[in-house]
Protein backbone atom coordinates (compact mmCIF):
# COMPACT_ATOMS: atom_id res chain seq x y z
CA UNK A 1 0.00 0.00 0.00
CA UNK A 2 1.21 3.47 -0.84
CA UNK A 3 0.50 6.31 1.53
CA UNK A 4 1.13 9.98 0.95
CA UNK A 5 2.78 10.84 4.25
CA UNK A 6 2.20 14.59 3.95
CA UNK A 7 -1.50 14.03 3.26
CA UNK A 8 -1.74 11.57 6.13
CA UNK A 9 -0.24 14.16 8.51
CA UNK A 10 -2.47 16.90 7.14
CA UNK A 11 -5.57 14.74 7.53
CA UNK A 12 -4.96 13.10 10.89
CA UNK A 13 -2.87 15.61 12.87
CA UNK A 14 -5.83 17.85 13.83
CA UNK A 15 -7.99 14.84 14.72
CA UNK A 16 -5.31 13.22 16.85
CA UNK A 17 -4.50 16.50 18.57
CA UNK A 18 -8.18 17.09 19.39
CA UNK A 19 -8.52 13.53 20.72
CA UNK A 20 -5.43 13.88 22.92
CA UNK A 21 -6.37 17.38 24.11
CA UNK A 22 -9.74 16.08 25.29
CA UNK A 23 -8.03 13.33 27.25
CA UNK A 24 -5.00 15.19 28.58
CA UNK A 25 -6.13 18.82 28.90
CA UNK A 26 -2.49 19.80 28.36
CA UNK A 27 -1.73 21.29 24.95
CA UNK A 28 2.04 20.85 25.08
CA UNK A 29 1.81 17.20 26.07
CA UNK A 30 -0.95 16.60 23.50
CA UNK A 31 1.18 18.12 20.74
CA UNK A 32 4.18 16.01 21.74
CA UNK A 33 2.10 12.84 21.75
CA UNK A 34 0.50 13.80 18.42
CA UNK A 35 3.97 13.90 16.87
CA UNK A 36 4.81 10.51 18.39
CA UNK A 37 1.56 9.03 17.06
CA UNK A 38 2.18 10.31 13.56
CA UNK A 39 5.78 9.11 13.62
CA UNK A 40 4.74 5.65 14.86
CA UNK A 41 1.93 5.45 12.28
CA UNK A 42 4.21 6.40 9.39
CA UNK A 43 6.84 3.94 10.55
CA UNK A 44 4.24 1.18 10.83
CA UNK A 45 2.87 2.00 7.37
CA UNK A 46 6.37 1.93 5.89
CA UNK A 47 6.78 -1.54 7.41
CA UNK A 48 3.44 -2.62 5.87
CA UNK A 49 1.87 -3.47 9.23
CA UNK A 50 -1.58 -2.32 8.07
CA UNK A 51 -3.31 -5.08 6.15
CA UNK A 52 -6.50 -3.26 5.10
CA UNK A 53 -6.36 0.36 3.99
CA UNK A 54 -9.95 1.08 5.10
CA UNK A 55 -8.88 0.41 8.70
CA UNK A 56 -6.36 3.27 8.66
CA UNK A 57 -8.33 5.58 11.01
CA UNK A 58 -8.79 2.83 13.60
CA UNK A 59 -5.14 1.87 13.21
CA UNK A 60 -3.94 5.43 13.82
CA UNK A 61 -6.26 6.03 16.77
CA UNK A 62 -5.23 2.68 18.22
CA UNK A 63 -1.65 3.95 18.19
CA UNK A 64 -2.85 7.19 19.80
CA UNK A 65 -4.66 5.32 22.58
CA UNK A 66 -1.67 3.08 23.22
CA UNK A 67 0.73 6.02 23.45
CA UNK A 68 -1.75 7.90 25.64
CA UNK A 69 -2.02 4.96 28.04
CA UNK A 70 1.75 4.50 28.04
CA UNK A 71 2.25 8.20 28.81
CA UNK A 72 -0.30 7.94 31.62
CA UNK A 73 1.44 4.93 33.14
CA UNK A 74 4.81 6.65 32.92
CA UNK A 75 3.38 9.79 34.50
CA UNK A 76 1.89 7.80 37.36
CA UNK A 77 5.22 6.06 37.87
CA UNK A 78 6.94 9.42 38.02
CA UNK A 79 4.13 10.81 40.20
CA UNK A 80 3.96 14.00 38.18
CA UNK A 81 0.31 13.96 37.02
CA UNK A 82 -1.71 13.00 40.07
CA UNK A 83 -2.00 15.28 43.04
CA UNK A 84 -2.78 14.22 46.59
CA UNK A 85 -6.24 15.77 46.34
CA UNK A 86 -7.14 13.94 43.14
CA UNK A 87 -9.68 11.19 43.86
CA UNK A 88 -8.07 8.94 41.25
CA UNK A 89 -4.78 9.00 43.18
CA UNK A 90 -4.28 5.73 45.12
CA UNK A 91 -2.48 7.68 47.86
CA UNK A 92 -5.49 9.96 48.32
CA UNK A 93 -7.76 6.90 48.28
CA UNK A 94 -6.00 5.54 51.32
CA UNK A 95 -7.57 8.44 53.23
CA UNK A 96 -11.06 7.23 52.25
CA UNK A 97 -11.85 3.78 53.74
CA UNK A 98 -14.64 3.04 51.24
CA UNK A 99 -12.46 3.84 48.26
CA UNK A 100 -9.61 1.78 49.72
CA UNK A 101 -11.91 -1.23 50.13
CA UNK A 102 -13.22 -0.81 46.59
CA UNK A 103 -9.67 -0.63 45.22
CA UNK A 104 -8.69 -3.81 47.10
CA UNK A 105 -11.79 -5.62 45.80
CA UNK A 106 -11.04 -4.53 42.23
CA UNK A 107 -7.44 -5.70 42.48
CA UNK A 108 -8.55 -9.04 43.92
CA UNK A 109 -11.09 -9.47 41.11
CA UNK A 110 -8.42 -8.73 38.50
CA UNK A 111 -6.05 -11.25 40.12
CA UNK A 112 -8.76 -13.94 40.22
CA UNK A 113 -9.59 -13.34 36.56
CA UNK A 114 -5.92 -13.33 35.52
CA UNK A 115 -5.37 -16.59 37.42
CA UNK A 116 -8.00 -18.19 35.19
CA UNK A 117 -6.17 -17.19 32.00
CA UNK A 118 -3.36 -19.24 30.55
CA UNK A 119 0.14 -18.21 31.57
CA UNK A 120 0.86 -17.04 28.01
CA UNK A 121 -2.26 -14.84 27.89
CA UNK A 122 -1.57 -13.35 31.31
CA UNK A 123 2.05 -12.70 30.30
CA UNK A 124 1.07 -10.82 27.14
CA UNK A 125 -1.46 -8.71 29.05
CA UNK A 126 1.07 -7.96 31.79
CA UNK A 127 3.74 -6.96 29.28
CA UNK A 128 1.47 -4.78 27.15
CA UNK A 129 -0.75 -3.19 29.80
CA UNK A 130 1.42 -3.02 32.91
CA UNK A 131 4.94 -2.79 31.54
CA UNK A 132 3.85 -0.75 28.48
CA UNK A 133 5.83 -2.93 26.10
CA UNK A 134 4.94 -2.48 22.45
CA UNK A 135 3.56 -5.34 20.40
CA UNK A 136 6.80 -5.31 18.43
CA UNK A 137 8.88 -5.71 21.59
CA UNK A 138 6.70 -8.55 22.84
CA UNK A 139 6.80 -10.28 19.45
CA UNK A 140 10.60 -10.05 19.37
CA UNK A 141 10.93 -11.39 22.93
CA UNK A 142 8.56 -14.29 22.23
CA UNK A 143 10.00 -15.01 18.80
CA UNK A 144 6.63 -14.70 17.04
CA UNK A 145 5.14 -12.24 14.59
CA UNK A 146 3.50 -8.93 15.39
CA UNK A 147 0.12 -10.14 14.10
CA UNK A 148 0.27 -13.23 16.32
CA UNK A 149 0.90 -11.14 19.43
CA UNK A 150 -1.85 -8.69 18.50
CA UNK A 151 -4.31 -11.54 17.99
CA UNK A 152 -3.28 -13.29 21.23
CA UNK A 153 -3.68 -10.05 23.18
CA UNK A 154 -7.08 -9.39 21.63
CA UNK A 155 -8.26 -12.88 22.49
CA UNK A 156 -6.85 -12.59 26.03
CA UNK A 157 -8.74 -9.33 26.55
CA UNK A 158 -11.94 -11.00 25.30
CA UNK A 159 -11.41 -13.93 27.69
CA UNK A 160 -10.79 -11.50 30.53
CA UNK A 161 -13.94 -9.56 29.64
CA UNK A 162 -15.95 -12.79 29.59
CA UNK A 163 -14.53 -13.79 32.99
CA UNK A 164 -15.47 -10.41 34.49
CA UNK A 165 -18.96 -10.68 33.03
CA UNK A 166 -19.34 -14.18 34.47
CA UNK A 167 -17.99 -13.05 37.87
CA UNK A 168 -20.33 -10.05 38.01
CA UNK A 169 -23.35 -12.18 37.05
CA UNK A 170 -22.54 -14.77 39.69
CA UNK A 171 -22.26 -12.03 42.36
CA UNK A 172 -25.74 -10.73 41.45
CA UNK A 173 -27.29 -14.19 41.82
Amino acid sequence: MNFDEARLIETYRPRILYFLLRKLRDRELAEDLTQEVLLAAIQALRENRLQEEEKLPAFIFGIARNLLYRAGREAVREDRVLSRTDSSDPVAWSLDPEAEILLKEQRAAVRRALDQLSAADADILRRSLVEASSMEEIAAELGVGYAAVRKRKSRAVERLRALFTKMSQSRRS
